[in-house]
């Protein structure tokens, strides 16, 4: 296993393989490694069955093949070698998109500091995600670095290019990060021009490392990619190799798990002053409370208005809003309490188990107890 132990995300990958080793008795050889470390010395000696690496180079990759074991790659970059398992871009972009849209935002950008293969992927799957939903999505081009390297070239001069195109954007402003270093340098530039966060520039990662994200100022709103369920998968696929079968035409996609709301993010940005309060009391009421015609009273706004106000301003219908919300409190109780999940489901206003799970695997692609299940252990 020669997967990154350095961080939260490469550590969750690696809880998600140990969980199916254990259920299958494999023996795991584990190294303490970083991101983009050479392989170890004593591979070639090695007297293994199977690997399953986040190689991050064309030539690691190469001496993997060579060795005529079966290989799981999480880190390939689609022309050298191919990636097998890795986190669902398209359901990341909406993920990050509903979020930021929930917020009230108007104006999106996308921003990261290198020229990495997986980097430009995320940029790019954003910005068609933020243009389908009819927004402009402007980011900024990275002028170094190397597309087959999976760790982005940092330098001093990005930092002053960062300050410039931000006070450039119109405001109020989302941007989405490609990674969490990359948002901890939109922060830092953020202070430096002045620009209240979040008032002026909300700032939303992924990654979701609580001890990186908490310690920023403020902290940052983060995406959880679902580490553990990409090394479960990534063990599951090697198994199938170990029985002959081959490698997946497409790579296994695996749904991120949620946002982790934080101050970044943690604000309700919108000129139209009536749905403004409209968002906040669908934020702070009681699910089993909410409903259309909760929300129509609050406001004193009939119904055909309000859902002309709600397209307008977020793309989608009260309904879907208030179904977004609820899920996404659901999500909050399987992950922080041991109540049953016909219980969950109860208390964020489904009218019954079968309704809660129809409409939570519909979202997250996975029932609530698959999801409980990555994210107590991710």
């Amino acid at each position: 296993m020669l997967v990154e132990t350095t961080n939260h995300y490469g550590r969750s990958v690696i809880r998600g393989i140990d969980r199916y080793a254990m259920q299958n008795n494999w023996e795991i050889t584990l190294e303490l490694r970083g991101q983009s470390e050479p392989l170890p010395d004593w591979l070639d000696s090695w007297d293994g069955d199977g690997v399953i690496v986040r190689s991050g180079n064309v030539h690691s990759a190469k001496r993997l093949r060579q060795m005529g074991l079966p290989v799981v790659e999480m880190a390939g970059n689609r022309t050298n070698y191919k990636t097998d398992v890795l986190v669902d871009e398209r359901l990341v972009a909406k993920m990050a998109a509903d979020h930021l849209l929930g917020c009230g935002f108007q104006n999106f950008a996308f921003y990261s500091y290198g020229m990495s293969w997986w980097s430009l992927d995320r940029g790019n799957t954003f910005v068609e995600e933020m243009n389908a939903r009819g927004y402009e999505c402007p980011r900024i081009q990275p002028t170094s670095g190397n597309v087959n390297a999976i760790i982005p070239k940092w330098s001093l001069d990005e930092r002053k290019r960062l300050q410039k195109w931000l006070l450039h954007l119109p405001k109020p402003v989302a941007i989405f990060a490609t990674e969490d270093i990359h948002a901890r340098e939109v922060l830092l530039a953020c202070r430096k021009n002045e620009l209240s966060v979040p008032g002026e520039v909300a700032v939303l990662g992924l990654g979701d490392d609580p001890l990186f994200c908490q310690h920023l100022f403020p902290a940052l709103s983060s995406i959880d990619c679902n580490g553990f369920q990409i090394g479960w998968q990534a063990a599951a696929l090697l198994d199938d190799l170990f029985k002959g079968h081959s490698h997946p035409v497409q790579p296994i996609a695996v749904p991120p798990l949620h946002v982790s709301v934080r101050q970044s993010t943690d604000v309700i940005t919108i000129s139209d002053s009536d749905l403004a309060s409209a968002l906040r009391f669908l934020k702070t009421a009681d699910p089993l409370c909410t409903s259309v015609a909760d929300l129509m009273r609050k406001v004193n706004m009939s119904q055909k208005t309000l859902e002309r106000r709600f397209r307008q301003y977020l793309g989608k219908t009260p309904e879907q809003e208030i179904m977004r919300l609820r899920l996404e409190r659901s999500k909050i109780l399987l992950r922080e309490t041991s109540s049953s999940i016909e219980s969950v489901g109860l208390k964020t206003g489904f009218s019954s188990l079968e309704h809660f799970i129809r409409a939570f695997k519909r979202e997250m692609k996975i029932t609530p107890g698959h999801y409980r299940l990555q994210a107590k252990t991710g």
